[in-house]
């Protein structure tokens, strides 16, 4: 069953797991949230809730903290650059950019599926 991210931390065995939920790059976290979506028993409102709640903790910390770090350095960057403009290597531009917006996209969608499954578990 699906754990909260304090019990993933507790248990070193669930660390590739956790690393999988957490990475940031290539749309690996996205593919493991389906993954993980699809593995889940869908008529278990314990899974369903812990899903949502480990769901939307990483998702303030990959999309919330890493992001805002990471979109801060690169501003910062290119506008103390000489060489460089920031239309060229500042945030947010970047040739897989759609890809990046899309991943996203499918993240927040796997957590809004897992919260009506749950909605509708309780009616």
């Amino acid at each position: 069953h699906a754990s909260t991210l304090r019990q993933l931390i507790k248990r070193p065995e669930l660390y590739p797991v956790l690393f999988l939920l957490l990475f940031p790059f290539a749309s690996v976290s996205t593919i493991t949230w389906v993954v993980l979506l699809a593995l889940i028993d869908k008529n278990d409102e314990y899974q369903l809730t812990n899903y949502i709640l480990l769901f939307r903790s990483s998702f303030f910390l990959v999309c919330g903290v890493y992001w805002s770090i990471k979109g801060f350095l690169m501003l910062y960057l290119c506008s103390t650059s000489v060489h460089t403009t920031c239309l060229l290597s500042g945030p947010g531009v970047s040739s897989t950019q759609a890809l990046k917006i899309s991943m996203t996209i499918m993240r927040l969608v796997c957590g809004w599926i897992a919260f009506v499954l749950l909605v509708r578990l309780r009616e």
